[in-house]
């Protein structure tokens, strides 16, 4: 059975790679040019999963914060809760790596490939993923 490869890139500048991949998704701002593979494109998958995993991540964040209630008091102070798209994208960041995430199982892809220039995917990718090969965003294929 032949490997599939994903290419995730996420990144503010545009980038080129000569490179084949079966797939590839672009979370960030910049532009990917990329030649004989094919995008997957979140947004079919956000008709089904985006408000399941937007309730099941504040289901959770409120569990969390109900249970360290009492150890922190500076907790109530926070603004977890605003939810507002004007706001910080971390969660939509969340919920798009957990649709990912369901991408990768559905189209069975064994190869995991990360281009990006922010350290906290890097992270997030590498802990979800350890065997990801991550390429150095700054150097051109």
């Amino acid at each position: 059975m032949k490997k599939k490869n994903l290419l995730i890139f996420y990144s503010q500048n545009n980038y080129k790679i000569n490179k084949k991949y079966d797939h590839f998704i672009n979370l960030g701002d910049g532009n990917l040019e990329i030649a004989n593979s094919k995008e997957i494109s979140l947004k079919k998958y956000y008709k089904k999963n985006y408000n399941y995993f937007k309730k099941k991540l504040v289901t959770s964040l409120y569990k969390k914060i109900l249970y360290s209630k009492g150890n922190s008091e500076i907790l109530s102070e926070l603004e977890i809760f605003n939810l507002r798209n004007d706001k910080i994208n971390n969660f939509d960041l969340i919920i798009n790596l957990l649709i990912i995430k369901k991408v990768i199982k559905k189209l069975n892809i064994n190869n995991l490939i990360l281009i990006t220039d922010n350290q906290l995917i890097q992270k997030i990718i590498t802990r979800i993923y350890p065997k990801v090969e991550i390429i150095d965003h700054q150097k051109k294929n």
